[in-house]
């Protein structure tokens, strides 16, 4: 239940705080006293989206907060749990909301900065707001659906339902793909047969193609190779006898001075080394030029597979891994078509006995709303009566529509007022004041299916006469005893059943209007009720 409302800076209030009760709690007060801002505020914690022309002139932020004591805790605390938002069972439930001029709003769950999403689901589980236009909700056989299965106790029905309902449009599309893709099969097998084909034949392999292209360079500038090798041959040749006899002289001459300097140990080390290296080279360029032969028809060799190595690769891709990776993929392509029928007849079984469950089920949740609009239909003409309506007829027909997610029906709820009339579509006919009486009769009766603690009453008895509103006023005053019930209201003749009486005021100081709200003691609610009812013999006398 909603203990504790805390307001700043909201509209016209600077600061208020609102200490709710138990049962049945009203907020009466003047015409633009302030009651809309209170519940502006109430719908700002229940997840509303913000506007910064809620902040009271003057002021740079706005704060709301709300404190709530949860006795239905489990389906909370999972919501909260999912969302990892810390919350002690047993413990109150905080919520705040914060607007700024500088578009910072914030808002949060126990201290926990929480989004509006988040906020809105867990303000359904604290709070049902039923404004004086929600009943206009009942001029939609939708909603008339949604409260014979709140009330038939079918949710976990239309679930299994719904659940089946798109597990057969998946199946259905799984199909149709299918089938769509037996059109393509040949031309598809055609073309992944062609290029695993393909690069099987090329057998490229790591590193080739390097190479092979360092081989086909050699043999496109052999001619260069050979005069260039050829030519230091030949000055290698007419220079070496003179070198070495003269590197040999030297050696033999630092030789003689080892063993009074044996730094020139290394010298010597080295001259060695050049004579040899010098040897080795003549016979390695000797060899090279041997072996530079033109070679005509490996030239065209290298050519073809290199320009093979360039078209593959042009084709499937720029590396080795990346040309595998597509001959991999038409090979699953392949293997997918080639097992296309067979799954393509799995899916058609899976559809069909998909289908019988379908209907059966749909039989079974058509058959349970027959019996629950069987026994709703005595209970809401009961409550209306009453409510006032004592010669009422309120009747459930359920019409066989095309299968959708919802079932193979539509509900749709019919009001006789009154003796000697027909039967009325809710949907289209009835007067705003029966409707009025109807969504009540409904909410009352569906109270104990409605898990929400605070049942929330904006005006819900508006378009209604004052006889009326004092049954509607016993009827929430008995909801109260199993629900907290706020109620916003203008007549006498439901305030006075209250068990908590809040009066909303405003008042001019400093040239600027503030907001107040106060519950009333006795001789106060005596005194409330009274003006209440004088603003009422007022209005008939003029």
């Amino acid at each position: 239940m909603l203990k504790r409302l805390c307001i700043q800076n909201f509209v016209l209030i600077e600061s208020l705080t609102v200490d709710f009760e138990k049962g049945f709690n009203v907020l009466t007060g003047e015409t633009g006293a302030g009651k809309t801002a209170l519940l502006d505020a109430i719908a700002l914690i229940l997840g509303m989206r913000a506007d910064h022309s809620l902040i009271r002139a003057g002021a740079a932020r706005a704060r709301v907060e709300a404190t709530f004591e949860v006795e239905n805790e489990k389906a909370l605390s999972s919501l909260l749990n999912e969302a990892a938002l810390f919350w002690e069972s047993g413990e109150p439930l905080t919520i705040v909301r914060e607007l700024s001029l500088s578009g910072k709003n914030r808002a949060f769950i126990n201290g926990q900065t929480t989004t509006l999403p988040l906020l809105q689901r867990v303000g359904s589980h604290l709070i049902a707001l039923f404004s004086q236009h929600s009943h206009q909700t009942l001029r939609e056989t939708s909603y008339h659906r949604h409260l014979l299965d709140l009330f038939g106790d079918l949710k976990t029905e239309v679930a299994h339902f719904q659940d089946k309902w798109d597990e057969e449009r998946t199946l259905a599309q799984e199909i149709l793909s299918a089938k769509e893709a037996m059109q393509r099969r040949d031309h598809e097998l055609s073309y992944s047969s062609h290029v695993i084909e393909e690069i099987k034949e090329a057998a490229l392999k790591e590193g080739e193609e390097e190479s092979l292209f360092e081989e086909y360079s050699r043999l496109s500038h052999l001619s260069e190779i050979i005069e260039t090798l050829s030519a230091l041959q030949q000055e290698l040749f007419e220079a070496q006898d003179s070198l070495l006899s003269r590197l040999s002289f030297w050696n033999h001459r630092l030789s003689a001075l080892v063993s009074v300097d044996s730094r020139v140990e290394t010298l010597l080390s080295d001259l060695s080394q050049a004579a040899l290296h010098l040897s080795e080279a003549s016979f390695e360029l000797s060899s090279h030029l041997s072996g530079c032969e033109s070679d005509p028809l490996r030239k065209e060799q290298l050519e073809k597979r290199l320009s093979s190595i360039d078209r593959i690769k042009k084709k499937y891709g720029k590396s080795l891994k990346e040309i595998e990776e597509r001959r991999e993929a038409a090979e699953e392509t392949v293997c997918s078509y080639s097992t296309l029928e067979e799954r393509l007849r799995s899916l058609e079984v899976q559809e069909e006995n998909l289908k019988k469950e379908m209907q059966t089920r749909a039989q079974e949740l058509t058959e349970k709303r027959r019996a629950a609009a069987h026994r709703l239909a005595p209970f809401v003409s009961e409550a209306l009566s009453t409510l006032n309506m004592p010669d009422n007829l309120f009747t459930i027909e359920l019409t066989p529509l095309e299968r959708t997610s919802q079932g193979e029906e539509e509900v749709s709820f019919f009001l006789k007022a009154n003796q000697g009339e027909g039967a009325a579509s809710v949907a289209a006919s009835i007067s705003g004041g029966e409707l009025a009486r109807l969504m009540l009769a409904i909410t009352t009766l569906l109270a104990e299916k409605n898990q929400t603690e605070t049942l929330l009453f904006d005006e819900i008895d508006a378009n209604i006469g004052g006889e009326t509103a004092a049954k509607i006023g016993m009827r929430l005053k008995d909801l109260g005893k199993s629900r907290q019930v706020i109620c916003v209201t203008h007549f006498p003749q439901v305030a006075k059943f209250a068990d908590a009486h809040f009066c909303v005021q405003k008042k001019s100081a400093e040239g600027r209007t503030l907001a107040s709200a106060a519950k009333l003691k006795k001789r106060e609610k005596e005194k409330e009720l009274q003006r209440m009812l004088g603003g009422e013999f007022a209005y008939v006398e003029s």
